[in-house]
């Protein structure tokens, strides 16, 4: 257990694509079971999400702290599936596949310290949203980090992937699930490390985002059309919780 946080997403970006499900099972088969995809079960479901990090604080200390913690670039790329053989049985979560930061105290602490993060250093990051205009981008660190490269237009469509319309009738919940997955698995050749995170959605606001140029290289190896999104929204004014971190054996 490490001390409880809570922090400030003012804006971020997801992107999901279907990824080959036996790509995904092979990352850690004793940890982590991938979804099987609804209308094909050779695919799972596969998110990246960019964002700014700011006024990180303990959970019990006022606002006015947070003005003095340094503000991170972060990017999570994440399978969805269950995490199994915990303690308490097996839950839903995600497996993070890379964690991408241009902070050394972040890459210091998932790496190092809490062991939380699978992180690869980049050079420059940044998410953008200019009036419709979003754009997104990571420019890797001697080919450390994974690269990135995308812009698009927020849209008024409020659809949900056909796919799972019979799971979410509205795009609000499926934007939720997508985006408030609490549990989190970063596995290491010994053991795992699983984080329970949760976000608040008072004053958040999802919309849908239409893509317009994706380059993103490393999905080549498990995203059929890489260049292609299943969806893609931003989402703003969230609060992220981090409630637990606990390390496991593996089995």
């Amino acid at each position: 257990m490490y001390l409880r946080m809570r922090a400030r997403v003012s804006g971020v970006l997801y992107l999901n694509f279907l990824a080959d499900r036996a790509y995904a099972e092979r990352l850690a088969p004793d940890s982590f079971w991938p979804v099987p995809w609804p209308a094909d079960p050779r695919k799972t479901l596969f998110t990246i999400l960019i964002f700014h990090l700011q006024n990180g604080r303990p959970t019990w200390a006022p606002a006015v702290l947070g003005r003095f913690s340094p503000s991170l670039w972060q990017s999570n790329w994440r399978f969805y599936g269950s995490l199994m053989s915990l303690p308490e049985g097996q839950r839903p979560g995600v497996l993070f596949w890379r964690t991408v930061t241009d902070s050394l105290f972040l890459t210091v602490f998932g790496l190092r310290i809490a062991r939380c993060f699978p992180v690869r250093r980049a050079r420059r990051m940044e998410v953008r949203r200019h009036g419709h205009e979003v754009s997104a981008l990571v420019a890797s660190e001697c080919g450390e980090a994974p690269s990135l490269l995308f812009r698009g237009a927020l849209t008024d469509s409020e659809e949900v992937p056909g796919p799972l319309q019979a799971s979410f009738s509205r795009f609000i919940d499926y934007a939720r699930w997508i985006a408030d997955q609490h549990l989190s698995l970063t596995v290491w050749p010994n053991d795992v490390v699983v984080q329970d995170m949760h976000l608040t959605f008072e004053t958040a606001r999802f919309v849908d985002v239409r893509p317009h140029a994706v380059s993103i290289p490393p999905l080549r190896d498990f995203v059929e059309d890489p260049e292609r999104p299943l969806s893609c929204f931003w989402a703003e004014n969230l609060e992220v919780w981090l409630d637990s971190i606990r390390a496991l054996p593996r089995r």
